[in-house]
């Protein structure tokens, strides 16, 4: 028998080598005497570039800005959704840059948040804006990060489900909403 070689998944009958009783293996016969004949013929036409570089084209203003509301727990600072009746709640507004250049916001106000408002299970609720003298504030939200900015929504003591309503202004996509339970 002869010595096998196996190279990239085919197996190939190597010439020249012996076996254990000194013949080549060219001499000995093999019963297999089939041949594969087709041939891979198809070409890749595919001339397309691929372009993404993993960052989102940007135009630096603040449409490419990502505003988003989520309400916290003030004892560890992560999102929740439900808190026992009359604990403290907390807002985070946030606002995202996921360009690669730093972009300046602003909605003419000191508040991140130009007017937001808690509405309760019963139907009252209540709501605040910022004004803002003199042009307010302007944030520079840096490259690829998060700015944000927390508020206090009190103690709710009234049991069943809340939507607290937040409006960024400034061009920002308008009101959003968070919701939450006390139980």
């Amino acid at each position: 028998m002869g010595r096998w070689i196996f190279a990239i998944g085919v197996t190939v009958l190597a010439s020249g080598c012996s076996d254990k009783n000194g013949d080549s293996a060219a001499d000995e016969s093999d019963a297999d005497t089939d041949t594969d004949t087709d041939t891979d013929t198809d070409t890749d036409t595919d001339t397309d570039t691929d372009t993404d570089t993993g960052k989102p084209t940007c135009k630096g203003d603040v449409t490419d800005l990502e505003f988003a509301v989520e309400i916290r727990d003030p004892s560890t600072g992560k999102p929740a959704k439900v808190f026992p009746v009359g604990s403290k709640v907390l807002v985070a507004a946030m606002v995202t840059n996921p360009c690669p250049v730093d972009i300046d916001f602003s909605n003419g106000t000191f508040c991140l948040l130009e007017s937001y408002g808690l509405n309760y299970p019963s139907g009252s609720g209540w709501g605040a804006i910022c004004l803002g003298g003199g042009g307010g504030k302007t944030w520079t939200i840096i490259a690829s990060s998060t700015f944000e900015e927390l508020t206090g929504l009190g103690n709710p003591k009234e049991p069943g489900t809340y939507e607290f309503t937040g409006d960024f202004g400034g061009g920002s996509p308008g009101t959003l909403y968070a919701y939450f339970d006390m139980k």
